[in-house]
C-alpha cells in the first residue's frame, strides 16, 4: 500500500511545479504585453479649455435703441423667427409725428403759394411779350407815317422854291408863293407832331414795359423765397421721418431672436441699449481660446476635436465632434482664437444653437505611455527645483 502513496505524492508534486512554471509563464507573457504597450502604444494628447461656444458662420446682428425714448410696443419672442425687415419694437414717436404733421401742412401751404405764384408770373410775362410785340409794330407804323410826313414837307420845300423862283422872274403871283409856303410849314407841322408822337408812344411803351418787369422781378424773389422755405421744410420732413423710422425697430436679417432683453411696453429704454438680437440662419461651428503657450506651433488646422457643452454632462448627452478650421495669428486677453468645424450628424439630445458654452479637446499629438510618464516626471522635476507648486497652466492633458 506504500508504493501507490509515493506515486501519488510524486505526482503531486509534479503537478505543483507544472502550475508554478504556468504562473510563471503567464507573468512574463503579462509583462511583456504590458511592456509593449508601455513602449510602443500611442495614446492622443489633447490641448484642453474651458473657454469655448457654438456660434454660426454669420455674425449675430444686435438691435441696439437708436435713442433714448418710452417703449411702446414690443412684437417679438425669444427664440422667434423673423424676416428681413420685420419690425421688433416700437419707441415713442408722437410729438415727431405731430411736428411731421405741422410741417407737412406747411409744405402743402407752400406749394398752394408756389402755383399760385408761377400762374401769375406765366400770367405777366405773356402780357409782355404781347406787349412788347404791340408796341413793335405801332412803333414801325408811327415811324413809317413820320417818314411819309417827312417825304411830303421836303416835297413841299421844293414846291416853295419852284414857285419862289418863278415869282422873281414874274411869271407867278405872290398869292401862289403864299400858298406854297403856307403848304410846306403845314407839311413840316405835321411831320413834327407825328416825330413827337412817336417818341410819347415810345416812352409810354417803355414805362409800361419797366412796370411789367419790376412785378416779374418782385414775384420772382417772392416765388424763390417760397423755393428756399420749401426746401427748409422739406429738409425738416425728412428729418423728422428719418427720427420716425428709427423708432421702429427693425430686424436686420433673416433668422432667429437670439437675445431679448427683459423689458415691457411703457419701459424707458437708452440710447444704445441691447435690445435683441438676430442669429442669421448658418452653419454652426465652434469658437474655443487656448493660452498661447499652448496654442502656438501645436494646435494647427485639420487636427481632430471634440466640444463638450456645458449643463449637457458627456456621459450622458455625448459630445460634438469637430476638426480645427483656423488658428488666430493674433494673441489677445483671451488667448489664441481656434475655430472648429463640427463633423457628422450632433446627438439628437445636444441642442446646437447659437453661444451655448462648453469645453473644447484638441488632439495635440499621439505618444507612448513611456513618453508620457517621463513627459510627466520631467515637469514634476522642474517643478520641484524651480519651487513651483502650482499645477501646469498650459491646459494639456493625456489620453481621455
Amino acid at each position: 500500500m506504500a508504493q501507490p502513496f509515493d506515486r501519488t505524492l510524486r505526482s503531486l508534486e509534479q503537478d505543483g511545479v507544472r502550475r508554478y512554471l504556468a504562473a510563471i509563464l503567464l507573468a512574463v507573457l503579462l509583462l511583456g504585453a504590458w511592456t509593449a504597450w508601455f513602449l510602443f502604444a500611442r495614446l492622443s494628447v489633447y490641448a484642453v479649455t474651458a473657454d469655448a461656444r457654438l456660434e454660426v458662420e454669420s455674425a449675430v446682428h444686435p438691435v441696439d435703441a437708436p435713442t433714448s425714448a418710452r417703449l411702446t410696443a414690443v412684437r417679438v419672442t425669444l427664440d422667434q423667427q423673423v424676416a428681413a425687415g420685420e419690425t421688433l419694437f416700437e419707441l415713442e414717436a408722437k410729438s415727431l409725428a405731430d411736428q411731421l404733421a405741422e410741417t407737412r401742412r406747411q409744405l402743402d401751404a407752400l406749394d398752394e403759394g408756389e402755383a399760385a405764384l408761377s400762374t401769375e408770373i406765366d400770367d405777366i410775362a405773356g402780357r409782355r411779350r404781347l406787349a412788347r410785340s404791340t408796341r413793335d409794330a405801332a412803333l414801325a407804323e408811327a415811324d413809317a407815317r413820320h417818314r411819309e410826313a417827312l417825304a411830303a414837307a421836303r416835297q413841299a420845300d421844293t414846291e416853295l422854291g419852284r414857285f419862289t423862283t418863278l415869282h422873281a422872274e414874274g411869271l407867278t403871283s405872290a398869292a401862289d408863293v403864299d400858298r406854297a409856303e403856307s403848304e410846306s410849314e403845314q407839311r413840316w407841322a405835321a411831320a413834327e407832331a407825328l416825330e413827337r408822337a412817336g417818341e410819347r408812344q415810345r416812352a409810354e411803351h417803355d414805362t409800361r414795359d419797366r412796370e411789367l418787369a419790376a412785378r416779374l422781378g418782385q414775384l420772382r424773389r417772392e416765388l424763390a423765397g417760397l423755393h428756399e422755405q420749401r426746401a427748409v421744410a422739406r429738409a425738416a420732413a425728412a428729418s423728422l421721418e428719418h427720427e420716425i423710422d428709427l423708432r421702429t425697430l427693425r430686424a436686420p436679417v433673416a433668422g432667429r431672436v437670439g437675445q431679448l432683453a427683459e423689458i415691457n411696453p411703457g419701459s424707458m429704454v437708452t440710447a444704445g441699449q441691447r435690445l435683441a438680437t438676430v442669429v442669421p440662419e448658418g452653419r454652426p461651428r465652434a469658437v474655443a481660446f487656448f493660452p498661447a503657450a499652448e496654442a502656438s506651433g501645436r494646435i494647427r488646422p485639420g487636427q481632430r476635436a471634440r466640444l463638450r457643452l456645458t449643463g449637457f454632462p458627456a456621459l450622458q448627452y455625448g459630445s460634438l465632434e469637430a476638426t480645427v478650421r483656423r488658428v488666430g495669428s493674433d494673441t489677445g486677453d483671451a488667448g489664441v482664437r481656434v475655430e472648429l468645424d463640427l463633423v457628422g450628424e450632433p446627438p439628437a439630445a445636444i441642442p446646437v444653437e447659437h453661444g451655448l458654452p462648453g469645453s473644447a479637446e484638441v488632439e495635440i499629438d499621439r505618444a507612448s505611455p513611456a513618453a508620457l510618464l517621463l513627459y510627466t516626471a520631467g515637469r514634476a522635476v522642474d517643478r520641484r527645483f524651480s519651487g513651483s507648486e502650482t499645477a501646469d497652466a498650459d491646459g494639456t492633458r493625456g489620453p481621455a
